[in-house]
């Protein structure tokens, strides 16, 4: 009878150990996710901004060839 309280005592010790153990692991992986899940949203949105950027500066110089004389005729060359 003395061995089964000491196994029932110790199987409860290891119990509460690999609770502990496994709610660590799982709040690591969520850690490990979101610090995941943030990288990309940090560089998709760099893209977003970049492309934008890059199509703002392209109608602008698009926009300065347009440009002619002002007051004069212009004659196609």
């Amino acid at each position: 009878m003395e061995i089964k309280k000491d196994l029932h005592r110790k199987l409860q010790e290891q119990e509460a150990e690999y609770v502990t153990l496994m709610k660590e692991k799982e709040e690591e992986e969520e850690r490990m996710f979101l610090e995941i899940a943030n990288e990309i949203l940090i560089n998709r949105s760099a893209k977003v901004i970049q492309r934008a950027w890059r199509a703002f500066r392209e109608r602008k110089s698009k926009r300065k060839g347009k440009k002619g004389k002002k007051g004069k005729a212009q004659t196609k060359k």
